[in-house]
């Protein structure tokens, strides 16, 4: 509460002060999601920003959007980072983050992929698991044969990895296919 009053008292003897304009909408996010948007889309018509500010206001847009569940714009604004910083781990694993909310599992796992290649950690049970949520999202749409697709290629990634397993035998058994 003490920073919030110290930034407002900023912002309000130096207007021109964006990185004060930042962090006092970064502070109201938590509390205020709506506000702290307002605060950051009014930076992004100033003039002659520099690529840094402009990255900072994109990335502090898309995380405002986020606490407000617009996942939509919140992507938006992600990927406008990309454009300053198409390798950023930060940008990836939100737009990961929305994918898996979203439950777009095809780009989930390519993402997955690309932060896996720019980390060095390769994490096959992470690949698994989001095979494994889409085979979920296909068995409550009654798609068995595209949910069963998508239990193999988890256990083809990850041959240790039980619960697709339990879910394949599972459509087995909903379809009399003991053997």
């Amino acid at each position: 509460a003490d920073a919030i009053k110290i930034l407002k008292k900023v912002v309000g003897q130096d207007s021109d002060n964006i990185n004060a304009y930042l962090q006092l909408g970064n502070l109201l996010r938590s509390t205020n999601p709506q506000q702290s948007a307002k605060i950051h889309q009014s930076l992004t018509v100033r003039p002659k920003l520099s690529k840094l500010i402009s990255k900072a206001i994109n990335q502090a847009l898309a995380l405002d959007y986020a606490e407000l569940s617009d996942y939509k714009r919140a992507k938006i604004e992600a990927e406008l980072v990309l454009k300053y910083d198409k390798n950023s781990l930060w940008v990836n694993q939100f737009l990961l983050q929305i994918a898996e909310k979203q439950h777009n599992w095809e780009i989930a796992s390519g993402l997955a992929t690309k932060i896996q290649k720019l980390t060095g950690n390769k994490d096959v049970r992470q690949l698994a698991e989001i095979h494994l949520q889409a085979g979920n999202d296909k068995v409550e749409m009654d798609d068995s044969k595209a949910a069963l697709q998508h239990f193999q290629k988890a256990v083809k990634i990850d041959p240790t990895f039980s619960k697709p397993y339990l879910h394949i035998g599972d459509i087995f058994e909903d379809e009399n296919n003991l053997k």
